[in-house]
């Protein structure tokens, strides 16, 4: 694959700042179950995360033209992580799944509102686990594995996209990476630029380039051959411009979800309690993160 044009960066944390973090996120992990709760204490307790990665992360929040960059390594229990999930979510999260998922929304609610849908598996939940699931394995959903998931805007056909898509790598023994592309829509023909338009597929808000892109779901019309070529092209630029960011035990991956779009290759599960296991936060940016305040 072709390297993006916009390059990954990585927020590497120091070992002081993740113990400060860890520490409020443990007080934190106690309201994980009560959504309202946790989001309001999270919100709160931004304010308290160390200054120096505040001032870090700055330049990422302020970006006119939002790319993906992680951020790490968080600390929590690994060595008393549960197994894996095999069918569905744990009902009770134990201490190091409470803790990472706190951790998760804390840094999530830097960016913005840590928000969820009604009419979705694991819905009133503000963090929701990735795994593969043997029943699903063939799926276009994110608990396939023999089936690659194919590029898309995470909610693409909601009236109401997250902003931001936050993954949390909690076990990854097979390395299977996130694939993303930010892909540079002014290099396609104006003809197809008009097509995408009309689609809803690609729009312009405060000056930057927001994508509505799943062609699986929502694909353009049958009888309609030039929408299908602009499809194609934009679909090809993806493609070009794709990198695979690896997912690593601790790190939070944060996907621009209105400015990129994302995928994954197919892997082998094994279905034993040892499979990789990502946990995931949805966020709509408000005026606070934009504007660079929040002690940024």
């Amino acid at each position: 694959m072709k390297n993006m044009k916009a390059p990954i960066s990585t927020l590497q944390l120091s070992y002081g700042e993740s113990q400060e973090v860890q520490a409020l996120a443990n007080s934190l992990a106690q309201s994980i179950l009560k959504p309202k709760r946790m989001r309001s204490l999270a919100e709160r307790t931004t304010e308290l995360l160390p200054d120096s990665l505040l001032k870090r992360m700055q330049p990422l929040l302020s970006a006119r033209q939002p790319v993906p960059w992680r951020m790490g390594p968080f600390f929590f229990h690994v060595t008393q992580l549960e197994s894996t999930p095999t069918d569905k979510p744990p009902n009770h999260p134990g201490t190091s799944l409470s803790e990472a998922a706190a951790t998760l929304i804390l840094i999530s609610s830097v960016l913005g509102k840590v928000i969820t849908y009604r009419k979705m598996k694991q819905s009133g939940k503000l963090f929701q686990s990735v795994f593969p699931i043997k029943e699903l394995s063939q799926t276009q959903t994110a608990a396939s594995s023999c089936e690659a998931l194919t590029w898309h805007t995470e909610h693409a056909t909601k009236k109401l996209i997250p902003d931001y898509l936050a993954l949390f790598c909690l076990r990854n023994p097979k390395e299977v990476g996130t694939t993303i592309s930010v892909p540079q829509v002014n290099t396609l023909k104006s003809e197809h630029l008009v097509h995408l338009r009309k689609l809803g597929v690609i729009s312009r808000r405060n000056g930057c380039t927001r994508l509505r892109y799943d062609p699986l779901f929502s694909p353009p019309p049958e009888n309609d051959i030039p929408a299908q070529k602009a499809y194609e092209e934009l679909g090809q630029t993806i493609q070009d411009q794709a990198q695979v960011i690896a997912q690593v035990p601790g790190y939070i991956v944060m996907i621009p979800n209105t400015t990129s779009v994302h995928a994954r290759e197919s892997f082998h599960a094994d279905f034993n309690g040892h499979d990789r296991w990502l946990i995931r936060t949805m966020i709509r940016t408000t005026s606070r993160t934009t504007q660079g305040t929040r002690g940024l």
